[in-house]
């Protein structure tokens, strides 16, 4: 999910799993993972507050309703299962 855009679909470019650095190209920085509940996860660039990147409030609000959890989470953050990350 990109900050004041659409959600859409994101699929591994082999089919199967994201790599570091694709995962790191698309969230723009160094990735960090965040369980969200089993089996599901999100990337987020880890210093995407440090960078000032606008809050996603679309992915906090996804992961709120998926877990309860309340986040604020910076830039783009990949929504994918935890055997997606490779």
């Amino acid at each position: 999910m990109e900050v004041g855009k659409p959600p859409r679909i994101v699929r591994p470019k082999n089919g199967t799993d994201f790599g570091l650095e694709e995962a790191q190209k698309l969230v723009g920085g160094y990735i960090e993972v965040v369980t969200i509940s089993k089996g599901l996860i999100a990337i987020i660039d880890e210093e995407g507050r440090v960078k000032n990147k606008e809050n996603n409030i679309k992915a906090d609000g996804c992961i709120a309703y998926h877990s309860g959890m309340v986040t604020q989470l910076h830039g783009t953050v990949v929504l994918c299962n935890s055997s997606m990350l490779k």
